[in-house]
């Protein structure tokens, strides 16, 4: 089950990729500047196989570094609401809710150095939090509430289509596989996600390098 989600996660991916290549920009895309600083947010959806195999949207937020025009180094946070359920019943309510968020680190290597399209390998790792939230309302009786948190890591590795349009800006379709590994009481367990996301990211700073300049030529009599 989870090896079609991801085989549909990687395709929606595909397709992100093949709908962004059609809008690639003008001959003024700058390609990945050595030196530079990247701020981006993001947009995907995800396929869990572990606590409830279902499918969420997530979001995230991104900031890195190009140490050279093929490796960059990133600091990177996700979101991803789990969703939530209510039950109403003649003797009160029950509701439930539940989250996850990461913060880690990432390395991003680019296999070219075109001023467009630059295909990528990525690599991630660090914490990972899951949460969930349940409140219980009875009539006549009174209400009450709990919550509970997972706290481990995660590891991820994939790639994906860095493109480069005007003034710094650049979209940067990409598919992950994550392994992530909760840990409470002395025991561990972990589960499985399939992520496919879309970034938005502007790049600023860095050295851009200037075209060689055409040779004089001298008049001779």
């Amino acid at each position: 089950m989870f090896q079609g989600s991801i085989k549909s996660t990687v395709g929606g991916f595909c397709l992100a990729v093949s709908l962004f290549l059609t809008i690639l920009s003008s001959a003024n895309a700058q390609g990945v500047v050595a030196g530079s600083a990247e701020a981006a947010g993001s947009f995907g959806y995800s396929s869990l196989s572990g606590v409830d195999n279902k499918r969420h949207f997530n979001y995230g937020a991104e900031g890195a570094y190009n140490l050279s025009d093929k490796l960059a180094v990133a600091g990177e946070y996700t979101y991803m609401p789990m969703g939530s359920a209510q039950v109403y019943v003649d003797e009160g309510s029950a509701s439930e809710s539940g989250k996850y968020q990461q913060f880690g680190g990432s390395v991003r290597y680019s296999l070219t150095s075109s001023r467009h399209v630059v295909p990528f390998v990525v690599g991630g790792f660090g914490f990972a939090r899951q949460s969930a939230t349940a409140s219980i309302n009875l009539v006549g009786i009174g209400s009450g509430s709990g919550s509970a948190d997972l706290n481990g890591v995660y590891y991820s590795g994939g790639g994906g289509v860095s493109i480069y349009l005007h003034g710094g800006l650049g979209v940067r379709p990409e598919a992950r596989y994550e392994r992530q590994e909760f840990y409470q009481n002395g025991q561990s367990g972990g589960q499985n996600l399939g992520l496919g996301t879309v970034s938005v990211f502007y790049q600023f700073g860095g050295k851009k390098g200037s075209l060689p300049s055409r040779p004089r030529h001298e008049d001779k009599f």
